[in-house]
């Protein structure tokens, strides 16, 4: 009765109850009878997983209201989505406006490519195309090598419209608390874009 045990550790509420439940399952026979239960008891390690995927569960990425809540659909998947959950909230976001036709933004498109490979991590990168129809714009990506990029096609043009971009390619950036910042018209300027994000 005077020892104490070792190696004890504390268990979690929800792993608790896990726990207890089970317990309860194995010990009542219902009968009366001395009855041992051939159901398989959870393991430590099954408990303390349910307990951690329960708490991380909660700590998604939370959609950048500062968009539009449309139903855009992501050109190299071909699925749709909508558009705010396609950018994190409290991180500056790069919006880059293009449209499957437009040779400017083909020609801008390497800029682009170069600016994700140097400061993804930092700026995330949206691309918001309009016009012309979705197998044009799945032609866009495959000419332009953006398929690794976030590139999106809004049939209605709404986030354009929200957005107030009457041209192609526009680049505009928003800092981490979803401001606007800076706006440029055919002109997609690295250093400038990290400065508008507050980065530099």
């Amino acid at each position: 009765m005077g020892r104490t045990m070792r190696g004890v550790l504390p268990v979690a509420p929800a792993a608790a109850a896990v726990l207890a439940s089970s317990l309860l399952v194995s010990g009542c026979g219902g009968d009366g009878s001395d009855h041992v239960s051939t159901q398989k008891m959870p393991s430590a390690a099954a408990i303390v997983d349910q307990t951690v995927a329960g708490a991380s569960a909660g700590t998604a990425a939370k959609p950048n209201t500062a968009l539009p809540d449309l139903t855009v659909v992501r050109v190299a998947s071909g699925k749709t989505a909508q558009l705010p959950t396609l950018a994190e909230a409290g991180k500056p976001t790069l919006l880059w406006f293009w449209a499957p036709h437009c040779t400017f933004c083909r020609a801008e498109a390497p800029d682009l490519l170069a600016f994700a490979k140097a400061h993804g991590s930092q700026v995330q990168i949206l691309g918001l195309g309009a016009q012309d129809d979705l197998n044009q714009a799945v032609d866009f990506l495959a000419d332009t090598s953006t398929q690794n990029l976030e590139m999106v096609w809004d049939k209605t043009g709404k986030s354009w419209l929200h957005f107030k971009v009457t041209n192609q390619p526009t680049v505009i950036v928003l800092d981490a608390k979803g401001k606007v910042t800076k706006t440029w018209f055919r002109h997609f300027d690295a250093n400038a874009i990290l400065a508008a994000a507050g980065l530099a």
